[in-house]
């Protein structure tokens, strides 16, 4: 029998939070510390330090800390036993348990789920009283103390499991917008995403919306081209630099479009996708961490306003050189349209 082992058969009867000196003490009470080969002096004390360790380094440990002197141990698994039980426990596990009451309030009222900081920030809202860094140790891993309530289905993001299972896309519900608004196309928010790249994210110093086939190759062409280019007035003169647009109205075609989007980069300094603000929270949270690796822009619009689409910038794209070759291929097609 391990130290842990030991530890774990020992909070598993005691069903309470002990110090490390109470589980030794239990232990040799019962008899559990003859099935140990330990010859130090102080065995309580290597108890203590395996257990701590576990708990600080091993994200799914069977074990939790209280935040009292002298630190107390217990078993994740019977955190809700404590409380039904109305057994003593030490008060800053009490506490612990009135945030988690409070984190499963507010992750009941919000379907789509909710940041941790977001999550964090409403707890300390509702009790000024509370500590931050007690939250903290409260909630950072509550999809792991609670597998059967809470999921975190992206980095950060916490949702009560039964919302992601209604949250799953059925077949009659896979294009929305196209179904309400058939007539509206992604050609039809060209004009308005390259005016915004110009004159409010300030991107560009011209931009063009493009589309259909105009360098006709088989890895598409971009629905939007910018270049920025140094003004005569500018005191250091960059180089230019070529910025490339994919733009879905189609929520059901962002992994498309984000495999068009890293194409570009081929010819591109920049590249963007511009996706719905009404698709999936998942895909939008995924598509955010893959455009963070890979150096994409991300921005969010209103695919049902063509008067006011409400661009807003998520990711903004790295910039990085792309093959000289390609750009001057692909930019001859479309000098006339971009440089004059």
């Amino acid at each position: 029998m391990t130290f842990l082992e030991l530890a774990e058969k020992v909070l598993k009867e005691e069903k309470r939070p002990l110090a490390a000196s109470e589980i030794w003490a239990l232990a040799k009470e019962k008899g559990y510390d003859k099935e140990i080969n330990s010859k130090g002096k102080t065995p309580w004390a290597t108890l203590y330090a395996q257990i701590y360790v576990n708990t600080r380094d091993i994200r799914k440990s069977l074990f939790a800390k209280t935040d009292s002197r002298p630190k107390k141990f217990y078993l994740k698994s019977q955190v809700n036993k404590f409380v039904s039980s109305k057994m003593v426990v030490d008060k800053k596990l009490t506490i612990i348990g009135q945030i988690r009451k409070i984190a499963f309030e507010i992750l009941e009222k919000i379907p789509e789920g909710i940041k941790y900081c977001d999550l964090k920030r409403k707890i300390l809202e509702q009790n000024k009283s509370f500590k931050s860094n007690t939250i903290e140790s409260a909630i950072w891993n509550l999809d792991v103390i609670y597998p059967d309530k809470v999921c975190k289905p992206h980095r950060g993001l916490f949702r009560l499991l039964k919302y992601s299972e209604n949250m799953k896309i059925q077949p009659n519900q896979q294009s929305p917008i196209i179904t309400k608004k058939k007539k509206i196309k992604d050609e039809d928010f060209y004009n308005s995403f390259a005016n915004w790249l110009v004159k409010e994210l300030e991107e560009c110093t011209k931009a063009i919306g493009l589309g259909y086939n105009y360098f006709k190759d088989k890895w598409g062409t971009p629905d939007v081209v910018g270049v920025r280019e140094s003004k005569k007035s500018d005191i250091i003169q960059f180089p230019t630099e070529i910025i490339s647009a994919e733009i879905k109205i189609d929520s059901t075609g962002l992994i498309e479009a984000f495999g068009q989007a890293c194409a570009y980069k081929i010819f591109s300094h920049k590249s963007y996708i511009v996706v719905p603000n009404d698709s999936q929270t998942d895909d939008i949270n995924r598509l955010d961490t893959l455009c963070r690796q890979f150096g994409i822009g991300l921005i969010l619009f209103d695919n049902k306003s063509l008067k006011n689409p409400k661009f807003e910038i998520r990711v903004r794209a790295i910039k990085h050189e792309p093959d000289m070759f390609f750009v001057n291929k692909n930019l001859k097609l479309i000098e006339d349209k971009l440089f004059k």
